[in-house]
């Protein structure tokens, strides 16, 4: 007898570590009552303590003897559920069959391992049978550089406790905290449970040299470009303490972006590994999309050009069943990755300059493991670029009307500019200034064509570079367009170039002048040859006349 109660205060010792979802230490206060303590906690939780075992805590703090049901279960709830709970087997085989007693059922419990589904299973049922008696109440320290807690519960008797989220007590980017069963022992340890992340990012390419940037926060690109986009999704660490998980995408495209239908393609990545999941996931929209505050989210407001608008789109992406879960073909746990990469081109309502046209994204997830919720991480955002050259024609003081523009791109696959011009503006227009609009960063060629009539004369092409700098990272979330310039192929700033200090509009004063006029024949130059010809004819026939008389005499 004296050596079975040693093994049984073994099991129960054991039994004191099977749930490690979060692990507190312990600190004794007065005579028989200690502190619970969770560690490394997100903000914003309200936890409640449950005793479920009552007893007393032995000397080396790790085994519980005297165990009786504790205040805040139902005893006999609890035996009640675990008998009919096929975790633990069925009918005759299941383990709780015959146990009549607090102790009889931790001594069952002793040979599940930590965090085993036995051991999650139990929580559930000792949750699901809880009475309204709480012990104590935790208390949030003060958040420390990474904005996490330590919540305290103190003056607790010996005792095996449930610690849980409060029921509906988190909103937002949170997630519950797995249910934790913990003697009142000195352990240390840390929460499970925390919200996933999402990211978005866009890839910027210059044509004229060919360069495709890295995934970053921001981009410049031409009207009608396709811009590469990506969403990143992450798992939290207790993915699996889920029987099913919620995991919906929500992408907003501001009015200067539209989907490319079909574009989008999903997978499951695990570190350098990427499985294609693309035909268990369904895209909805895009769907018009009207911001409700239209000062949080300008950015997202109807574009009219004419008599035409344009709004802001949304698209969804999630499993098609739903569930995360359900996914085959792919492994998924918390280390993996969700990610999906679609493109969206650039219309001709996209905003040019320092404006930009912006496109973010947020996660809907699954953040109760013990039941049912979701919550919603704030979005994430990404910009492109776009930008506006303006042509002003004059004879240096006013302007002139009549020329012909065509502006060109180098493009690095032919190494020229090519014979197709970005935009072309003919004599018939009747402009004097030309706004060459959505332009990306890269090499350009203006060439006018046709001056504003005969008497001008055409100016030589001009080439140039425009060199965009922005925001690339989450370092700065502002995410603007830091500068832009204008330069030569040496990579020289050029002065002709007004850059407006706000909008990043760019434009130039092309002048023409007028040609040199060349002498004409049959002029006033003429007349005066022709009147000293005569003065000279008659001066030479008097001199001959005068000399042949005098030769006379």
């Amino acid at each position: 007898m004296k050596k079975l109660g040693k093994a049984l205060l073994g099991l129960l010792a054991a039994v004191a570590m099977l749930f490690t979802g979060l692990v507190a230490p312990v600190t004794a206060m007065a005579a028989d009552t200690y502190t619970l303590t969770i560690e490394q906690a997100d903000q914003n939780h309200t936890y409640e303590a449950y005793q479920v075992f009552s007893g007393k805590l032995s000397t080396d703090n790790k085994t519980l003897t005297n165990i009786q049901w504790g205040s805040g279960v139902n005893g006999g709830a609890i035996l009640t559920a675990l008998q009919g709970d096929t975790t633990f087997g069925e009918g005759d085989s299941n383990v709780f069959k015959g146990v009549t007693t607090a102790a009889g059922v931790a001594e069952k419990l002793a040979k599940y391992k930590d965090d085993s589904t036995e051991a999650k299973a139990f929580a559930k049922v000792v949750a699901n049978n809880l009475t309204s008696t709480k012990s104590g109440e935790f208390k949030a320290g003060t958040p420390d550089k990474d904005g996490k807690v330590t919540y305290t519960n103190t003056g607790l008797a010996a005792g095996y406790y449930l610690i849980k989220d409060k029921d509906n007590s988190l909103t937002g980017a949170t997630a519950y905290t797995d249910y934790i069963l913990k003697i009142t022992n000195d352990v240390n340890a840390k929460p499970k449970g925390e919200a996933p992340t999402v990211q978005k990012k866009v890839k910027d390419t210059n044509d004229s040299t060919g360069d495709t940037s890295d995934w970053q926060d921001s981009a410049d690109h031409d009207i009608n470009d396709k811009v590469d986009y990506q969403l990143t999704g992450t798992l939290p660490s207790n993915y699996d303490s889920y029987t099913t998980y919620t995991y919906k995408f929500t992408d907003i495209l501001s009015a200067g972006l539209t989907y490319d239908a079909n574009s989008a393609k999903v997978y499951v990545v695990n570190g350098e590994q990427r499985v294609e999941v693309t035909n268990q996931f369904t895209v909805t929209g895009p769907t018009e999309y009207t911001p409700t505050d239209e000062t949080k989210e300008a950015a997202y407001m109807p574009i009219t050009k004419g008599q035409e608008t344009k709004k802001s789109h949304s698209l969804t992406f999630a499993p098609t069943s739903d569930d995360l879960k359900k996914i085959t073909g792919a492994t998924i746990d918390k280390d993996s990755k969700i990610v999906i990469e679609y493109t969206a081109t650039l219309n001709d309502f996209a905003k040019v300059g320092s404006a930009g046209n912006p496109n973010k994204v947020d996660l809907t997830y699954s953040n109760n493991p013990n039941g049912t919720g979701e919550g919603t991480l704030p979005p994430d955002e990404v910009i492109v670029f776009t930008f506006k050259l303006t042509v002003n024609k004059t004879d240096g003081t006013n302007p002139l009307t009549g020329a012909a523009f065509s502006l060109y791109k180098y493009d690095h696959k032919t190494s020229s500019y090519g014979t197709t011009p970005v935009k072309q503006y003919t004599q018939q227009d009747a402009l004097s200034s030309f706004d060459f609009s959505g332009l990306d960063d890269g090499q350009y060629k203006l060439v006018e064509d046709e001056a504003p009539d005969t008497t001008y004369n055409k100016i030589d092409p001009i080439e140039f570079k425009i060199v965009a700098t922005h925001t690339q990272d989450d370092g700065n979330p502002a995410r603007t367009l830091t500068a832009l310039n204008i330069q030569d192929l040496n990579g020289n700033n050029l002065n002709d170039f007004t850059i407006d200090v706000s909008s990043k509009d760019v434009s130039t004063d092309v002048v023409n002048k007028k040609g040199s006029e060349l002498p004409k024949t049959g002029g006033m130059g003429t007349v005066i040859l022709y009147a000293l010809g005569g003065a000279f004819v008659v001066a030479a026939g008097l001199w001959f006349g005068l000399r042949r008389r005098f030769s006379r005499r």
